[in-house]
């Protein structure tokens, strides 16, 4: 009878064993799950904030825009050494000037770039002419210059052998920006 409830007893002290590992292991997910939920209720309390700080500052843009122009849109590329508007552009500019006499509360600032070839100062002038060339456009289409800004950015790629023709022409471009306030 005693080698019977020996045998039993381990039986049993076999299953209780994981019984109890288990329990362990449940104790220790619910623990790590609690401190998941505190994060994400941290994080999610942190996003609210930055998102109420975002929609605080001035809107850059008219919601009735097209989303690509709300962080900035090229208006177009050109060829190397060249500040000529190509015809190919023309569509994107005419886009600018009908958004600026549908949205009179809107301001422009267009950003001229250039690509790392040639020194700053060549750079500098590319960039400011490819700018004034859709400066030009846009008042041709009748839109007052006061409510258009240039400001030259330049080259903002590096001088690197490796790069080919078509990454040097993504560098000559001018991007369009809007604002509701004047410049």
């Amino acid at each position: 009878g005693l080698q019977r409830d020996a045998e039993k007893f381990d039986e049993n002290l076999t299953e209780y064993v994981p019984l109890i590992q288990r329990s362990e292991l449940t104790a220790g997910l619910q623990g790590e799950v609690t401190e998941l939920k505190r994060q994400n209720a941290e994080l999610t309390s942190k996003n609210e904030e930055l998102t109420a700080s975002a929609s605080a500052q001035p809107t850059v843009v008219d919601e009735g825009l097209p989303a690509d122009f709300r962080m900035g849109k090229t208006v177009a590329y050109f060829s190397s050494g060249s500040t000529r508007l190509d015809a190919k552009y023309r569509k994107d500019a005419q886009e600018i000037a009908d958004i600026l006499k549908s949205n009179p509360e809107l301001y422009l600032t267009l950003e001229g770039y250039a690509d790392p070839r040639g020194s700053v100062e060549l750079n500098n002038s590319l960039a400011e002419k490819r700018a004034q060339s859709i400066v030009k456009y846009l008042e041709q289409a009748g839109i007052a210059s006061e409510r258009i800004a240039v400001e030259v950015v330049g080259a903002t790629a590096e001088k690197r052998g490796n790069r080919d023709a078509a990454d040097m022409q993504l560098d000559r471009k001018v991007v369009a920006k809007f604002q509701t306030t004047a410049h």
